[in-house]
């Protein structure tokens, strides 16, 4: 018997195997789901965009620049719902007492939600966009008889400054995607917080804190401005560089924040439901 109750390989598998066999329906629908959302996007693009006479590059470049932007919000929004899903198990007492039954650490439990909600959902939504862009690619074919290019992926991940300008829509640059990780940390982190209707509580209470931190720094800005005087900016935001890295520190120190408020949270919710 292996007596580590932080990790074990053996016990991590078969917590996977078990919850893959008793969720493989909710996950399937929602696989589905994407897929056939961005496959619908794709067409309804195609055909939006195809007119008599019109240049065939003018169209298949237009095709490719709103197909990227609808498929980056379709990930964006996709990824704040299903991390908001990752403790849904934790709904009621009787569930929550299930879950917390398992035998497996606390430690290997949110760490399978978490792989799941992060790296899987990316993998999973990223070969589904390239699905739907061919699915594209074969309709346009099919229907109008027209050869047509599939989006160039390594243009999306990996942009370079001459990019195409009809790639401008979803460049998914270090700072796009630091952005999103700590967007999708505040709904996981929500998940465990509020398991009832967690997307909708998160989703207002992220946007009050926002709206808060606007408020704030106008009443600042009206206290602090004398008449007739311009407070110079700082020089290092003129620096446009300077900011994109203090963009990126930030938010990287309130994504480990709230995946590790996360865990120390569903940790806690094990002693409030035993008891």
């Amino acid at each position: 018997m292996n007596g580590n109750q932080t990790f074990s390989f053996p016990r991590f598998g078969a917590l996977i195997k078990k919850s893959w066999i008793e969720d493989w329906r909710s996950l399937l629908l929602m696989a589905g789901t994407m897929l056939g959302g961005l496959t619908l996007i794709g067409i309804l693009i195609a055909f939006s965009e195809y007119h008599e006479g019109m240049m065939l590059k003018h169209f298949a470049n237009n095709m490719i620049h709103f197909e990227a932007i609808w498929f980056g919000i379709c990930f964006i929004v996709g990824g704040m719902v299903f991390a908001s899903r990752s403790f849904s198990s934790m709904l009621t007492p009787q569930s929550s007492l299930s879950t917390l039954m398992v035998p497996a650490s606390q430690f290997e439990k949110y760490l399978y939600r978490f792989l799941l909600a992060v790296p899987v959902y990316f993998i999973m939504v990223f070969l589904f966009a390239v699905v739907a862009d061919w699915l594209r690619v074969i309709f346009v074919d099919f229907n109008y008889g027209i050869s047509v290019n599939s989006m160039d992926w390594s243009m999306v991940m990996f942009p370079s400054d001459d990019a195409d300008d009809y790639y401008s829509g979803m460049k998914f640059t270090r700072s796009v995607c630091i952005g999103y990780l700590m967007m999708q940390s505040f709904y996981f982190l929500g998940s465990i917080v509020w398991p009832k209707h967690s997307f909708v509580k998160t989703f207002l209470v992220v946007g009050l804190i926002f709206f808060g931190y606007v408020l704030w720094g106008a009443w600042i800005m009206t206290t602090f401005e004398v008449d007739g005087m311009m407070i110079p900016e700082p020089s290092w935001l003129k620096d446009r560089d300077d900011v994109i890295r203090l963009f990126d520190i930030i938010s990287a120190v309130i994504i480990v924040f709230n995946y590790c408020l996360a865990f120390f949270r569903f940790r806690e919710s094990e002693t409030i439901n035993r008891w």
